[in-house]
This record gives structure tokens, sequence and C-alpha cells, in this order.
């Protein structure tokens, strides 16, 4: 499963592990993270045999940490955080996205706290999935 090679955020990897997507951080600087860009790149996803909404992920990365780095407004969670959430396949995918966004929003702000909503609700998701994936190898042997 490609989704376990790589960070569905691309960072905090180890610099041997190969990244499909770090290519593409230029376009998505340079543009700051055009949606109309990401739109086009997007069907790339599937060829580089990576689940859907992974470019949307990045886009939003490098978006938050421009306006971070600038002094801008972050977008809010409903504008910004939730679409793409929506766009990712596995309850840990969107754990992660929305635990690193949840880090980028002011402390206490009602943007941060749907962001730590919505990674305790698919980090439990996740879990339980987990479990269920392991009894059923268990039940294999």
């Amino acid at each position: 499963d490609a989704s376990t090679k790589f960070s569905v955020l691309g960072i905090d990897t180890a610099e041997d592990d190969f990244d499909p997507l770090v290519t593409f951080a230029k376009v998505l600087e340079d543009e700051n993270g055009s949606n109309s860009i990401v739109a086009a790149l997007a069907p790339l996803c599937s060829l580089l045999l990576l689940p859907s909404g992974y470019l949307h992920v990045r886009s939003l990365v490098v978006r938050f940490r421009k306006l971070k780095a600038t002094g801008g407004v972050l977008p809010s969670f409903d504008s910004a955080v939730a679409p793409v959430a929506k766009k990712l396949k596995t309850s840990r995918d969107k754990a992660d996205l929305a635990w690193w966004c949840s880090l980028q929003y002011d402390s206490g702000s009602v943007e941060q706290l749907k962001c730590l909503d919505m990674a305790h609700v698919n980090a439990t998701d996740a879990s339980e999935e987990a479990e269920t994936s392991k009894d059923s190898e268990e039940e294999k042997v």
C-alpha cells in the first residue's frame, strides 16, 4: 500500500524515503497551492499509485506554511481543511492532516478545536480499523 511508504503530509520523512510528490513542491509554492493547478495535477496521483487527495494535502501544507511565514491569516477549517480531508480515503491520513493543521492554528481557537476533534475521531476510527485488520489476520492463522 503506497500510503504506508511515505507521509500524506510529506514532512518528517527520512532522507532516504522516496516521496513522488516532492517534485511538485516548487509548482505548488509558485502557484500558492492554486486550486486550478492542484485539480490539473491531481490525476497524476493515480499514475503514481498514490491515494486520492494526497496532492490536495500537500497544496494545503504549502499554503499554510507560506501564510504562517508571511504573517498571513490562515483560512478557516471549514473552507480549507474539511474539503481536503473529504478527499482522503483513510482515517489515518485524515487524522494526520487534522493533527498537523491543529498545530498551525492559534492555541485554543475554534479552528484548532475543530481540527483536534477531526483528528480524534479519525484516529479512533483508524485504531479500530487496525484492530479489526489485526483480528482478521489472526483468524486466518
